[in-house]
């Protein structure tokens, strides 16, 4: 297998199943001013199951939060 091969496989960032507590969580910590990097580092202690890298964990929650806004204001 090449290593575009493996890409290609590999899940895609933002399709990580994260649960609504946790979504809610980040947009606690967001709310008191936390940044991403810092709400991954904690929630990495806390040993949930987040994205190794913490830009791509970021990105999948900002897409969460604005998704769940849109549908919020439907």
């Amino acid at each position: 297998m090449t290593l575009i091969d493996k890409a290609h496989a590999a899940p895609r960032g933002d399709q990580r199943n994260y649960s609504n507590e946790l979504v809610d969580a980040v947009e606690v910590l967001r709310g008191k001013g936390w940044g991403f990097r810092a709400i991954h580092k904690w929630m990495s202690d806390q040993e949930e199951d987040v994205h190794p890298n913490w830009v791509t964990f970021a990105s999948a929650m900002c897409q969460r939060i604005q998704h769940r806004r849109n549908k919020n204001t439907q």
